[in-house]
């Protein structure tokens, strides 16, 4: 199933819950924005607002006639908002019949999207995906992509992605240059045309590297909805769940990005958490380590990564562990 917010998401939003009642010019003219740029999110977030308004859910659904012309409507609400800026207000019963209608559309909406589909992999393996555009995605182990089986009505292009994979975009022709290429995570939206870029949501946050073309990132969780763009060379961490105000971009090696595409982890003074962690979110192995104090020493190199027990092996040698079975579990120690 599609990666989508559940409604409470939203609700626990003061920001949204202006929204639906029309309070703060400033929450209506952001929520607009973000969601005709995430529509994929309006089900949840029209649910979230019924939740919150009381509103019924309506009984019958309109032809597609009638979803065209209300997201027209919709999209004329927008553009008025846009131009009143703060000189909008809304009384609540005018928000009410707008919400009414809008759960209308857009549950009609949501029926005639294209069928998603699901790529996965398990742990210790490795996936090519081909979309229906072109776009050529590896799918790191442990990982999720959904996308809609077919773009033909869809703008823009929209993947979402659980773990860890490298996108090949192909760049669209001239004439559908608005059929833009957003990869969505749980912190960011990340928009390119056609380019080449890893993108990693494990340890709670998300790492995005960029090593050919250009690349836009918007920070889900960022009060101002910041735009960084990237250059090839450069990675973008970033966890709304830890500090939604500090991103991180810096220049690195393309090769400790992008080395498990060879079947390696490429360490640089890396501490022994991460490792294990690493090794986990990889392999569903889990390490542990008897002395705790071992956790943070660190290690630089190069190992395979495509079998475990060779994995922790060359683990185990760079720190001078020895390591033990113990179930289904491993032991370093001294």
């Amino acid at each position: 199933m599609e990666y989508q917010y559940q409604p409470d998401f939203f609700l626990q939003k003061e920001s949204f819950r202006n929204w639906v009642e029309g309070r703060n010019v400033e929450d209506c003219l952001f929520w607009d924005r973000w969601f005709r740029e995430n529509p994929g999110q309006l089900p949840a977030a029209v649910l979230a607002a019924r939740m919150h308004t009381g509103l019924p859910t309506p009984d019958s659904i309109a032809d597609e006639q009638l979803i065209e012309a209300g997201w027209k409507e919709v999209n004329k609400k927008i553009d008025r908002h846009e131009a009143a800026k703060r000189t909008v207000f809304f009384s609540m019963r005018r928000i009410a019949a707008s919400m009414a209608f809008l759960i209308t559309a857009l549950s009609v909406w949501y029926i005639l999207q294209p069928v998603s589909e699901t790529y996965a992999t398990g742990y210790s393996s490795r996936r090519t995906v081909l979309l229906s555009d072109g776009t050529e995605i590896l799918l790191n182990a442990n990982t999720r992509l959904t996308a809609k089986r077919s773009w033909r009505y869809a703008v823009p292009r929209e993947v979402w992605v659980d773990g860890e994979a490298y996108f090949h975009v192909n760049p669209v022709a001239r004439e559908n240059h608005g059929k833009n290429f957003i990869v969505h995570t749980h912190d960011m939206d990340i928009t390119v045309t056609g380019t080449k870029f890893n993108v990693n949501t494990r340890s709670r946050g998300t790492r995005v590297f960029l090593s050919e073309g250009k690349v836009d990132v918007a920070l889900i969780e960022n009060p101002s909805r910041r735009i960084m763009r990237l250059d090839p060379g450069e990675v973008l961490s970033y966890s709304g769940m830890q500090d939604p105000d500090f991103a991180r971009k810096e220049n690195v090696n393309s090769d400790g990005q992008l080395a498990w595409k060879s079947g390696y982890f490429s360490f640089d003074n890396t501490t022994l958490s991460d490792v294990v962690d690493m090794v986990y979110q990889t392999h569903g192995v889990r390490i542990s380590v008897e002395d705790s104090l071992l956790l943070g020493e660190t290690i630089s190199g190069r190992v395979p990564n495509n079998n475990v027990d060779e994995l922790v092996n060359a683990v185990s040698k760079l720190f001078n562990l020895k390591h033990t079975r113990n179930g289904t579990g491993i032991v370093l120690s001294k």
